[in-house]
């Protein structure tokens, strides 16, 4: 069943004050605000990083922050992607990838970063052909393999 609308003479008979009667017909007559969507990357790097996986030939399929992985310390690691790529080595061989998308590695978050990405090389490494780190620097995209 709908609500009926209240209205300045229902407010009237229920005594409400005045100036209280402005603000709640104020209140109904606003249209509700439209919820901000969410952004689907953490950062523009990421959103920008997944337009060169689209692009790349090689990448069949990719995920972004597709799920997470315990690490040695109790915490987890998120990758950023994980791509799906096939390469081309006389017989067709599919590799999955991870890959961590920085900017720049800020000194006070440097050593957890690593140590974190070394665990996740070292404890999931068999699962992937290679964990990567890929940077944008001076407007390009280098790519760097993670060993454990």
């Amino acid at each position: 069943m709908k609500a009926k609308p209240i209205t300045r003479e229902s407010l009237i008979m229920a005594g409400v004050a005045p100036k209280r009667i402005e603000e709640i017909l104020g209140a109904q007559e606003a249209e509700p605000k439209a919820k901000e969507p969410k952004p689907k990357h953490r950062s523009k790097l990421e959103a920008e990083f997944e337009q060169v996986l689209k692009a790349r030939p090689d990448v069949i399929k990719f995920w972004y922050e597709p799920c997470s992985f315990k690490l040695c310390d109790g915490k987890r690691y998120r990758p950023d992607f994980i791509a799906f790529c096939g390469h081309a080595t006389g017989a067709w061989s599919p590799v999955v990838i991870a890959y961590e998308v920085k900017g720049s590695w800020k000194a006070k978050n440097q050593r957890d970063a690593h140590t974190h990405l070394k665990w996740f090389a070292q404890l999931y490494g068999e699962m992937f052909h290679s964990v990567e780190v890929a940077q944008k620097i001076s407007g390009k995209w280098t790519y760097q393999e993670v060993t454990a």
